[in-house]
């Protein structure tokens, strides 16, 4: 016999919705803390494997078979489990509930999901509905519909909340398609905890590998968020060459420090010197800061976009002469050598006995680095672009965005990254791009190997319980 609830090692089974987890937000009850959705259960399995989740096999049987059925192109059910359907988890202080895709009756469901020491005979059937109730209280309720068969535990004593519990934003805007949703809802903690730790995340990790990873993070309602400033499209920065990596802001930088979740995360001192509103209000939405990597260390390059409320460009000689004589006084208060004139509207500063910054004033613009060649290469706007069209686009839908490339152990190609990173209405969103994907059989290799070495090595990536 197929038991679910042996399958998996629980002493009871948990899982929610399909494809919605929010439907398992209830009015007057307390919201989940932990929500699973996976569609369609072929393509998960075909995940967890590029991942090496299951590279040894498994002890459990009635597993081990649903792996197999699910690699199986010509399978398309085990023991009344359709392995093309979807299915999900779903825990909380209200109870638990579990939805897997069984094609056929009450008893085939009953099959599925009973555990290995319960008795057919004492559940309660009406219909398509069996019930049992343990001598705890605990009730468990089985229901199918033919497509699909959904368990709910509920404790005896289910705790009731004056607060409506209504699914928020960062779960109903994951994307829907194929792949996983992960809902997770932090216990309450104390006032030390960082204040972005206290909130609730939804994940999404798509099984398209076209599509980005999503994380989302719900944040407390606050009336400065609607106010916030549009995205704008980073400055086009040409060069001698480009860069290994890639960032760009498309908000002002204080937009961001300003934010009363970020403002709650911050040390005092640090929230305590933040500059007061000024000439600083509107600076960063559009810059882009380029990073190559040599013998001699990192080299950064920076261009600030600077312009007028009106969005016309600043002059070339007031930046130069903001920025001069904001260099000059900073240096005599740090009791340091005043700065290097090097040409029309560019200086270089000793900001310690090693390292230097050179800037350039350009109009609308600042181009600022710690190394001169790169500097002045940049500010002579002649060379290859840093970002194509296609990054452009990127950059021009995140208030931070980031292009690079990293490597990854087996595997003789780096990774190209992009992340992207901005507040939609409450919820900050954070969405990474990687090419090539999880899914791409080199990437799948090397992950394979990483397990089989670490699994050497005594590190169990994921444990599956036995019967």
């Amino acid at each position: 016999m197929f038991s679910f609830a042996s399958l998996l090692g629980f002493s009871v089974a948990i899982a929610g919705p399909a494809q919605d987890i929010a439907a398992e937000f209830s009015e007057g009850q307390v919201a989940p803390a932990f929500g699973l959705a996976c569609a369609p259960l072929r393509e998960t399995v075909r995940f967890g494997d590029a991942l090496g989740t299951f590279a040894n096999g498994t002890d459990s049987p009635e597993l081990q078979l649903l792996l197999e059925a699910a690699r199986n192109p010509d399978v398309d059910t085990v023991e009344g489990i359709d392995v093309d359907g979807a299915f999900a988890m779903v825990a909380g202080p209200s109870g638990a509930s579990a939805i897997l895709p069984v094609r056929g009756s009450l008893e085939d469901a009953m099959a599925v999901f009973l555990r290995p020491t319960d008795d057919p005979e004492r559940w309660t059937v009406q219909g398509d509905t069996a019930t049992f109730i343990d001598p705890d209280g605990t009730e468990r309720t089985l229901t199918v519909d033919g497509t699909r068969a959904r368990l709910t535990v509920s404790p005896s004593l289910v705790p009731r909340s004056e607060v409506s519990a209504v699914p928020p934003p960062a779960l109903t805007d994951l994307p829907d398609a194929k792949g996983c949703a992960l809902w997770i809802q932090p216990p309450a903690g104390d006032a030390s905890t960082p204040a972005l730790l206290r909130n609730p995340v939804a994940l999404w990790v798509p099984f398209d590998e076209g599509e980005p990873l999503r994380l989302h993070v719900q944040l407390p309602p606050h009336r400065d968020r609607k106010a916030a400033p549009d995205v704008q499209a980073p400055v086009v920065v040409r060069g001698p060459q480009r860069p290994q990596a890639v960032m760009t802001l498309g908000v002002p930088a204080l937009s961001i420090l300003r934010d009363p979740v970020v403002q709650d995360s911050l040390p005092p001192m640090v929230r305590a010197g933040l500059p007061e509103a000024g000439f600083a209000d509107d600076v960063g939405a559009g810059l882009v800061v380029g990073t190559f990597f040599g013998p001699q260390g990192p080299s950064i390059v920076a261009v600030v976009p600077i312009e007028k409320k009106s969005g016309r460009p600043v002059s070339a000689r007031r930046i130069w002469r903001i920025t001069s004589n904001a260099v000059v006084e900073a240096q005599k208060g740090r009791v340091a050598p005043p700065p290097e004139r090097l040409g029309r509207r560019s200086l270089q500063v000793q900001v310690t006995p090693r390292h230097a910054l050179t800037m350039v004033a350009r109009r609308g613009q600042l181009v600022v680095g710690n190394v001169r060649g790169e500097v002045e290469g940049v500010a002579r706007d002649e060379g290859v672009v840093w970002l194509d069209d296609t990054a452009g686009t990127w950059a021009s839908d995140h208030a931070f965005a980031l292009f690079g490339e990293l490597p990854v152990p087996g595997l003789n190609l780096p990774m190209s990254v992009q992340v992207g990173a901005g507040t939609r209405g409450d919820v900050l969103e954070l969405q990474l791009l990687m090419d090539p994907g999880l899914n791409d059989p080199r990437v799948a290799a090397a992950l394979r190997a990483l397990t089989a070495s670490r699994r050497a090595s005594g590190v169990q990536m994921m444990p599956v319980p036995a019967d």
